[in-house]
C-alpha cells in the first residue's frame, strides 16, 4: 500500500501542468444554481396535497364517532360483553322513576332523546364512522406516488486474484458512494439526480494507468417523459382524482347510514308506542271480556244458558292469549330501542321499563309531489353516491382513452464527471465543468393490431354508460318511493278519520245493545255473540286508528329519509356538530327540557280530542 501512495503523489503532481486552466468560480455558483433551479421545478411540478378535511357537520360527526369507537365495554367475554363501559361519558341525565304499581324502574325517554343518545353511541353508525377515513388513507396514498424519493449506497470492494498477463493487474479496490434524488410528476415524467463518488486503484503497471489511485465525483441527470401514451395530468392525477371521488362517495354513505339509523329508530319508538298503547286496548279488552264472563256466570241460575258462558269464556282465553303477545312484542322492541341507543345505563342486560314521553302528530299535512321530488333528487345521499360513480366512469373512460395511443418517449440524459489521481483535483476538475455528457432520445412502441387496449375502451365506456344507467334507475326508484310515501301519508291520515269513526260507530252499537238487553232482562246466545264482537270491534277500530296514527308519523320520517332531509328535520344536523372533548361525544341541546315525562298521548286536531284507548271504555 506505501507504493500506491507514492503512485498518488506523482501522479497527481504530473498531472498539474496537464490540467486545464479553471473557470472563474462565479461559473460554478450559476451551475449549482440552475441545478437547484431545475430541482426546484421538478419538485414542484409533482407536488400533490390531498386536501382539508372536509368541515361540515356530518363529516366532524363521522370522525367524532370513529374516534371514540369500538366502543368500551365491560369485557369481551359472558354477559359483560352486553355493557358498555361506565368510564364512558353519561351525557344527558335519564328522568327515572319507580312504578308504584310493580316496583319495576320507569325510564323515560322523549323521541329526541332517543335519537339523540342513538347518535352518541349506535354501533352500527360506529362501524361505517371508519370508511371515510380509510378512503382519505386511499387519497393520501394516491397522492404519494408523486412525493420525492431520497436514495443513496455505498459499497466497498476489493479483489485480489492472479493474473495472467503483464498488463493486468489481479489486485483492486473500488470505493463507491452515491446519493441522490428521484421523482414522479404530474405529467408522467420520471426524473432522477444522482451525486456519485468513486474512487479507484489496482496494481496495473502506471505506464497504463494515467491515475492510480483514481477519485472521480460524477453528477447525472435522468428523464424519461411519455408524450402520448401515459403523459400529461389528465392520465397521471386518474388515480388521485378517483380516489378523491371515492372519499366524498364514502362520506355520503356514512350520511346515508346515519339516516337510515334515524329512521330505523323513529320508526322504532312510534312503534313501541304504538304497542304499549295496543296492550293497553287488549288489556280493557280483556277486562270487558272478564266482567261480561262474570255476569253470565252469576245469571247461570237465571237465563244465562251453557252456551253463553262457553262463548264469554272462549273470548275471555283468547284475548287473554293476545294480550301475553302483546306484552312479548313490548319487550321486543324495547330491546331493540336500547340496542339502537346503546347507551350505558339503559342496556340489554338492565330490568326497567321504557315510558315514551313524545306525542303522535297527527296534524294535516300538505305536500307538493314535484317538490318533494326535487328534494329527493338533489339531497338524497344515493344519488349523490350515483353521480360520483359517474365522474369516477369519465375519468376511467379518459385514462383507457389514452392508453390506446402509441408509446412515445422522451429520455434525456445529463452527465458531469470530473476526474484525478487526488481528492481536491478531481473535485476541480468536477467544478470546471469541462467534461459534460448528454444524450437525448425517443423511444416509440406500439402493438400490432392494439386489441387488449381497445377492448380496455370499450369496456370503460360499458361501465360509464351502466353507471348512468344506474343513477336514472335509482332515480326512477326514488320516484316511485317518494310518490308511495306521499300517498302513504295521505292515506293514513284519512284511515286514521275513517277508524275513529269506526270506534265511535261501534261504542253507539254496544250502547244500544245494553240498553236493549236490560229492558230485555237476558241475552240468547245470538246476543252474546254479538256483544262479544261489538267488543272486539272497538279494539279493531282503536288498534287501527292507532295504527294509522304510527303509520302517519313513520310515512313522514321515511318521506324524510327519502327526500335526504331527515337530519334538518329532527334537528339532527344541530345536534350533530357537538363533539368532542377528549374525543367524547357531548349534547350541545338540554335533552332534560325537551320533552315533559308523562306517558305518551295523541296530538289531534279539533273533532278528535279524545285519547287513544281511554281506560274502561270497552264496557262489559
Amino acid at each position: 500500500m506505501t507504493g500506491e501512495g507514492s503512485q498518488a503523489a506523482d501522479s497527481s503532481h504530473a498531472q498539474d501542468a496537464l490540467l486545464p486552466s479553471r473557470k472563474e468560480p462565479q461559473t460554478m455558483t450559476n451551475v449549482i444554481r440552475y441545478a437547484w433551479t431545475w430541482v426546484g421545478v421538478f419538485l414542484l411540478a409533482g407536488c400533490i396535497w390531498p386536501g382539508d378535511l372536509d368541515q361540515s357537520a356530518i363529516n366532524r360527526y363521522q370522525r367524532a364517532m370513529m374516534s371514540v369507537s369500538p366502543q368500551k365495554r365491560m369485557a369481551r367475554h359472558g354477559l359483560d360483553m352486553l355493557r358498555p363501559a361506565q368510564s364512558l361519558p353519561a351525557g344527558p341525565e335519564l328522568k327515572t322513576a319507580k312504578d308504584p304499581k310493580t316496583g319495576r324502574q320507569q325510564v323515560f325517554l322523549s323521541l329526541d332523546e332517543a335519537i339523540i343518545r342513538t347518535l352518541g353511541n349506535n354501533q352500527d353508525i360506529q362501524v361505517v364512522s371508519y370508511d371515510p377515513a380509510v378512503a382519505r388513507e386511499e387519497l393520501i396514498q394516491a397522492a404519494a406516488e408523486f412525493d420525492a424519493v431520497v436514495f443513496g449506497a455505498f459499497s466497498y470492494d476489493n479483489t485480489d486474484r492472479r493474473a495472467n498477463s503483464i498488463i493486468q493487474g489481479g489486485q483492486s479496490q473500488t470505493n463507491v458512494f452515491q446519493a441522490g434524488l428521484r421523482k414522479r410528476t404530474i405529467t408522467g415524467a420520471q426524473w432522477q439526480a444522482a451525486w456519485t463518488w468513486t474512487r479507484s486503484w489496482d496494481n496495473v503497471d502506471s505506464a497504463f494507468r494515467q491515475f492510480s489511485p483514481s477519485y472521480e465525483p460524477t453528477l447525472a441527470f435522468e428523464i424519461s417523459q411519455p408524450l402520448l401514451r401515459d403523459g400529461w395530468p389528465e392520465v397521471n392525477l386518474a388515480r388521485f382524482r378517483v380516489a378523491a371521488l371515492n372519499e366524498k362517495s364514502t362520506a355520503q354513505a356514512f350520511r346515508q347510514k346515519v339516516e337510515e339509523i334515524i329512521a330505523d329508530v323513529i320508526s322504532t319508538y312510534w312503534q313501541y308506542v304504538q304497542t304499549r298503547l295496543d296492550y293497553q286496548i287488549q288489556k280493557d279488552l280483556l277486562a270487558a271480556g272478564e266482567e261480561t264472563h262474570k255476569i253470565n256466570i252469576n245469571r247461570r241460575e237465571l237465563d244465562a244458558s251453557e252456551v253463553n258462558i262457553r262463548q264469554s269464556e272462549a273470548a275471555v282465553e283468547s284475548r287473554r292469549a293476545a294480550l301475553i303477545r302483546s306484552a312479548k312484542l313490548i319487550q321486543d322492541l324495547q330491546d331493540r330501542l336500547v340496542r339502537l341507543m346503546a347507551d350505558k345505563r339503559i342496556t340489554l342486560l338492565g330490568d326497567f321499563d321504557l315510558v315514551p314521553t313524545s306525542e303522535l302528530l297527527v296534524t294535516d299535512v300538505k305536500l307538493d309531489v314535484s317538490d318533494q321530488l326535487l328534494t329527493a333528487l338533489k339531497h338524497n345521499p344515493v344519488m349523490d353516491q350515483a353521480r360520483l360513480a359517474i365522474q369516477a366512469a369519465e375519468i376511467t373512460v379518459r385514462v383507457a382513452k389514452n392508453q390506446t395511443l402509441p408509446r412515445l418517449d422522451l429520455q434525456a440524459t445529463g452527465v458531469l464527471q470530473g476526474l484525478d489521481g487526488s481528492p481536491r483535483q478531481a473535485q476541480n476538475n468536477f467544478e470546471s465543468f469541462d467534461h459534460a455528457s448528454y444524450s437525448v432520445a425517443l423511444a416509440l412502441e406500439y402493438p400490432l393490431g392494439n386489441r387488449e387496449r381497445e377492448a380496455e375502451l370499450r369496456k370503460r365506456r360499458f361501465e360509464k354508460l351502466k353507471s348512468i344507467a344506474v343513477l336514472q334507475n335509482l332515480a326512477d326508484q326514488l320516484g316511485v318511493a317518494v310518490k308511495e310515501r306521499v300517498r302513504q301519508i295521505g292515506t293514513t291520515y284519512q284511515e286514521m278519520l275513517a277508524q275513529r269513526r269506526a270506534a265511535v260507530a261501534a261504542e253507539a252499537q254496544l250502547k244500544a245493545l245494553d240498553a236493549r238487553l236490560q229492558a230485555v232482562g237476558g241475552m240468547s246466545p245470538t246476543e252474546m255473540q254479538l256483544k262479544l264482537q261489538s267488543q272486539e270491534l272497538i279494539a279493531v277500530a282503536r288498534r287501527s286508528e292507532l295504527e294509522a296514527m304510527v303509520q302517519y308519523n313513520v310515512a313522514q320520517a321515511e318521506l324524510s329519509r327519502v327526500t335526504g332531509t331527515i337530519l334538518r328535520l329532527h334537528g339532527v344536523d344541530v345536534a350533530l356538530p357537538v363533539i368532542l372533548k377528549d374525543a367524547q361525544l357531548l349534547s350541545g341541546r338540554d335533552l332534560s327540557k325537551v320533552a315533559p315525562a308523562k306517558p305518551a298521548t295523541v296530538n289531534r286536531p279539533s273533532g278528535m280530542a279524545r285519547p287513544v284507548a281511554p281506560p274502561n271504555a270497552i264496557k262489559p
